[in-house]
Protein backbone atom coordinates (compact mmCIF):
# COMPACT_ATOMS: atom_id res chain seq x y z
CA UNK A 1 0.00 0.00 0.00
CA UNK A 2 1.22 3.80 -0.91
CA UNK A 3 0.84 7.12 1.35
CA UNK A 4 -1.71 9.25 -0.70
CA UNK A 5 -1.28 13.14 0.51
CA UNK A 6 -3.74 15.38 -0.81
CA UNK A 7 -2.39 19.40 -0.91
CA UNK A 8 -5.75 21.25 -0.81
CA UNK A 9 -5.96 25.20 -2.59
CA UNK A 10 -3.69 27.32 -0.26
CA UNK A 11 -1.76 24.68 1.29
CA UNK A 12 1.46 24.14 -1.34
CA UNK A 13 4.30 22.74 0.49
CA UNK A 14 7.14 24.97 -1.06
CA UNK A 15 10.56 22.83 0.70
CA UNK A 16 12.81 23.51 3.53
CA UNK A 17 14.32 26.63 3.91
CA UNK A 18 17.54 27.04 5.28
CA UNK A 19 20.73 26.68 5.23
CA UNK A 20 24.18 26.25 6.76
CA UNK A 21 26.64 28.86 7.99
CA UNK A 22 30.04 29.35 6.99
CA UNK A 23 32.69 27.23 9.53
CA UNK A 24 32.81 28.61 12.75
CA UNK A 25 36.40 27.35 13.33
CA UNK A 26 39.07 27.43 16.63
CA UNK A 27 42.57 26.95 16.53
CA UNK A 28 44.32 25.82 19.46
CA UNK A 29 47.79 25.59 19.53
CA UNK A 30 49.19 23.78 22.55
CA UNK A 31 52.70 24.98 24.77
CA UNK A 32 55.66 23.41 23.98
CA UNK A 33 55.99 20.85 26.84
CA UNK A 34 54.69 17.31 26.30
CA UNK A 35 52.87 17.13 30.09
CA UNK A 36 49.98 14.59 30.27
CA UNK A 37 46.48 15.75 30.36
CA UNK A 38 44.11 13.95 32.91
CA UNK A 39 40.45 13.44 32.93
CA UNK A 40 38.54 16.84 33.16
CA UNK A 41 41.67 18.92 32.52
CA UNK A 42 41.16 22.35 29.72
CA UNK A 43 42.56 22.33 26.62
CA UNK A 44 43.92 25.35 25.84
CA UNK A 45 46.29 27.73 24.00
CA UNK A 46 47.70 28.76 27.43
CA UNK A 47 45.77 32.03 27.93
CA UNK A 48 42.79 32.07 30.89
CA UNK A 49 40.05 33.07 29.09
CA UNK A 50 37.44 30.65 27.10
CA UNK A 51 37.68 30.21 23.07
CA UNK A 52 35.41 32.13 21.17
CA UNK A 53 33.31 30.66 17.90
CA UNK A 54 31.97 33.04 15.68
CA UNK A 55 28.31 32.66 14.42
CA UNK A 56 26.85 34.27 11.84
CA UNK A 57 23.49 35.53 12.32
CA UNK A 58 23.08 33.20 15.64
CA UNK A 59 21.05 36.79 17.44
CA UNK A 60 17.97 35.72 16.00
CA UNK A 61 17.61 32.48 17.68
CA UNK A 62 17.26 30.20 14.87
CA UNK A 63 20.68 28.80 14.53
CA UNK A 64 21.33 24.92 15.97
CA UNK A 65 24.44 23.12 16.57
CA UNK A 66 24.14 19.79 14.36
CA UNK A 67 27.55 18.86 15.39
CA UNK A 68 31.40 19.28 14.30
CA UNK A 69 34.82 18.56 13.25
CA UNK A 70 38.56 18.47 14.76
CA UNK A 71 42.00 17.72 13.28
CA UNK A 72 44.68 17.82 15.09
CA UNK A 73 48.61 18.07 13.89
CA UNK A 74 49.99 14.98 15.28
CA UNK A 75 49.03 11.12 15.21
CA UNK A 76 49.18 9.56 18.31
CA UNK A 77 49.09 6.06 19.59
CA UNK A 78 46.01 7.19 22.33
CA UNK A 79 43.88 9.71 20.84
CA UNK A 80 42.73 12.74 22.82
CA UNK A 81 38.73 12.09 23.67
CA UNK A 82 37.46 16.02 24.19
CA UNK A 83 34.40 17.75 24.81
CA UNK A 84 33.60 20.97 23.41
CA UNK A 85 31.53 22.72 25.67
CA UNK A 86 29.64 25.50 24.52
CA UNK A 87 28.39 28.46 26.70
CA UNK A 88 26.83 31.44 25.56
CA UNK A 89 28.78 33.70 27.91
CA UNK A 90 32.56 34.17 27.97
CA UNK A 91 34.18 33.85 31.94
CA UNK A 92 37.83 33.15 33.38
CA UNK A 93 39.65 29.70 32.88
CA UNK A 94 42.60 28.36 34.90
CA UNK A 95 44.63 27.48 31.68
CA UNK A 96 45.93 25.11 29.79
CA UNK A 97 46.12 21.76 31.36
CA UNK A 98 44.37 22.72 34.50
CA UNK A 99 41.58 20.89 35.96
CA UNK A 100 38.12 22.46 35.02
CA UNK A 101 36.75 22.97 38.59
CA UNK A 102 34.35 25.76 38.04
CA UNK A 103 33.47 28.10 40.86
CA UNK A 104 32.96 31.93 41.76
CA UNK A 105 31.98 33.78 38.64
CA UNK A 106 32.92 30.53 36.04
CA UNK A 107 30.18 28.31 38.20
CA UNK A 108 27.68 30.95 37.51
CA UNK A 109 28.17 30.91 33.88
CA UNK A 110 27.29 26.78 33.63
CA UNK A 111 23.85 28.07 33.37
CA UNK A 112 24.61 29.61 30.19
CA UNK A 113 26.58 26.12 28.73
CA UNK A 114 24.00 25.57 25.62
CA UNK A 115 25.80 22.07 24.43
CA UNK A 116 28.20 19.74 24.26
CA UNK A 117 29.89 18.60 20.90
CA UNK A 118 31.70 15.12 21.72
CA UNK A 119 34.77 14.36 19.98
CA UNK A 120 35.65 10.25 20.89
CA UNK A 121 36.15 8.65 17.35
CA UNK A 122 39.96 9.76 15.39
CA UNK A 123 41.11 8.64 12.24
CA UNK A 124 44.72 8.84 11.37
CA UNK A 125 45.32 10.74 7.91
CA UNK A 126 49.11 10.69 7.16
CA UNK A 127 50.83 12.26 10.05
CA UNK A 128 47.70 13.90 11.82
CA UNK A 129 44.35 12.75 12.92
CA UNK A 130 40.58 14.00 12.38
CA UNK A 131 37.00 13.64 14.16
CA UNK A 132 33.70 14.01 13.71
CA UNK A 133 32.03 15.35 16.50
CA UNK A 134 28.24 14.42 17.71
CA UNK A 135 25.75 16.27 20.12
CA UNK A 136 23.14 13.74 21.83
CA UNK A 137 20.61 16.24 20.39
CA UNK A 138 20.92 19.63 18.17
CA UNK A 139 20.67 22.64 20.60
CA UNK A 140 19.75 25.79 20.19
CA UNK A 141 22.58 28.83 20.06
CA UNK A 142 21.49 32.24 21.71
CA UNK A 143 24.62 34.41 21.95
CA UNK A 144 24.37 36.85 25.10
CA UNK A 145 23.33 40.63 24.27
CA UNK A 146 22.30 40.11 20.39
CA UNK A 147 26.70 39.22 19.50
CA UNK A 148 27.75 37.01 17.41
CA UNK A 149 29.92 35.10 19.62
CA UNK A 150 29.79 31.82 21.48
CA UNK A 151 32.54 30.55 24.07
CA UNK A 152 33.94 27.38 24.12
CA UNK A 153 35.59 25.32 26.48
CA UNK A 154 37.71 22.32 25.40
CA UNK A 155 38.15 19.23 28.31
CA UNK A 156 39.69 16.27 28.54
CA UNK A 157 37.48 12.81 28.71
CA UNK A 158 40.51 10.73 29.14
CA UNK A 159 44.02 11.11 29.73
CA UNK A 160 46.01 12.18 26.61
CA UNK A 161 49.93 12.56 26.01
CA UNK A 162 50.09 15.63 23.74
CA UNK A 163 53.23 17.17 21.22
CA UNK A 164 54.66 19.95 22.29
CA UNK A 165 53.15 22.75 20.13
CA UNK A 166 50.41 20.46 18.76
CA UNK A 167 47.65 22.14 16.56
CA UNK A 168 44.57 21.52 17.47
CA UNK A 169 41.34 22.79 15.12
CA UNK A 170 37.52 23.08 16.06
CA UNK A 171 34.35 23.90 13.84
CA UNK A 172 30.54 23.24 14.62
CA UNK A 173 28.17 22.55 12.25
CA UNK A 174 25.63 25.11 12.86
CA UNK A 175 21.86 25.11 10.84
CA UNK A 176 20.62 28.23 10.74
CA UNK A 177 17.20 29.46 8.91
Amino acid sequence: SSLQIIITNNEGFIGSVGGNSKKSQIIIVRPNNTTTYGIGDILNSGGSISEIFHIARSNDKTSWCIGGKASTSVSASTAPNIDIQIFNSGFIISGDNKLFTPSGGTAGALSAMTGVVNFTTWKTQSNSMYSIGSVETPFVIEPEGGSKEIYAIAVLQNAYVPAANEVFSFSLDIEQN
